[in-house]
């Protein structure tokens, strides 16, 4: 079992804050007043009610189904602040239940799902990041897969970045075999010109380890570019995915076994290769059957 210690420090770098703190019970009663503190004009205090609503946050996320669920009508409305931090600490606490809860995410959020999907368009990216990673992180849900499949694709074209490969990673996840949300990925990708900004789009699609034979083509097609960078990441995600990549194998076994070829590139074909499943194992003279 992970440690407390652990979750702590993996969950602050979700917040983005960075403390030490100890956990502490809280009750759904304290957390307005938790929240209104990030909004004080004095800098030690507001720190003070960072570490406080962090510490609510951690200890939130190990209770009890029931538990949580009282906190939702106080985290929700803090969502609606019009403070920024404040909407920012809210939003931790659901992309922290998406990270640590996927077990049973789907049944401790019910109906507040929707109430989430319906604030991806939050002014500041942060939040909108964290809103769109607990959905994200949740996987297939049909009770409300039209309405994240059209927030996701909309942020498709979300002026931040890391936002934009959020909403990649929630479409991969959320709809895997939808055909809208696979055209909306592989049109993404196509219109990205930058290899390194392309490159980001791929490392995020391999969070979904997407199966569709349409993005495993797609994904294919980036070892034919010239930067090193992008196709060492593809054949790193083509790995990740394992058997599903398979029509990917004759690439690989080409790069794997050019000689002209950088060796770690090489060496992260072989390894692709062999998470793929297939029998057969290059090395730097032929393939071995």
């Amino acid at each position: 079992m992970r440690s407390s210690r652990g979750r702590r420090l993996r969950f602050a770098g979700l917040c983005l804050v960075v403390v030490t703190c100890h956990v502490s019970s809280g009750s759904q009663e304290s957390l307005p007043e938790l929240f209104s503190g990030l909004k004080n004009p004095d800098i030690e205090a507001r720190n003070r009610a960072s570490q406080a609503v962090l510490s609510y946050t951690v200890n939130w996320i190990q209770q009890d189904p029931a538990t949580m669920r009282k906190a939702f009508p106080a985290i929700l409305a803090a969502l609606d602040d019009d403070n920024a931090d404040v909407r920012l600490q809210a939003s931790a606490f659901f992309s922290g239940l998406g990270r640590f809860r996927k077990h049973d995410g789907h049944a401790i959020l019910g109906t507040v799902e929707l109430e989430l999907i319906k604030r991806f368009d939050d002014p500041h990216p942060r939040v909108r990041r964290n809103l769109m990673a607990a959905i994200a992180s949740l996987g297939p849900a049909p009770a409300y897969m039209s309405q994240a499949i059209e927030a996701f694709e909309k942020h498709l074209n979300d002026p931040d970045f890391p936002a934009r490969g959020m909403a990649v990673l929630g479409l991969a996840r959320v709809a895997p075999d939808s055909a809208s949300a696979v055209d909306a990925i592989v049109s993404l990708i196509d219109r990205t010109s930058d290899p390194e900004t392309r490159r980001g789009l791929i490392q995020m699609l391999s969070g979904a380890k997407p199966r569709h034979p349409t993005i495993i083509r797609k994904l294919i097609e980036q070892l034919e570019y010239d930067s090193a960078l992008l196709r060492k990441t593809t054949v790193r995600v083509l790995g990740e995915i394992g058997p599903p990549a398979a029509e990917a194998l004759p690439k690989l076994y080409e790069i794997a076994l050019d000689p002209s070829t950088p060796q770690e590139l090489r060496q992260g074909a072989k390894s692709a290769i062999k998470s793929i499943g297939n029998v057969k194992q290059p090395d730097g003279g032929g393939a071995k059957q």
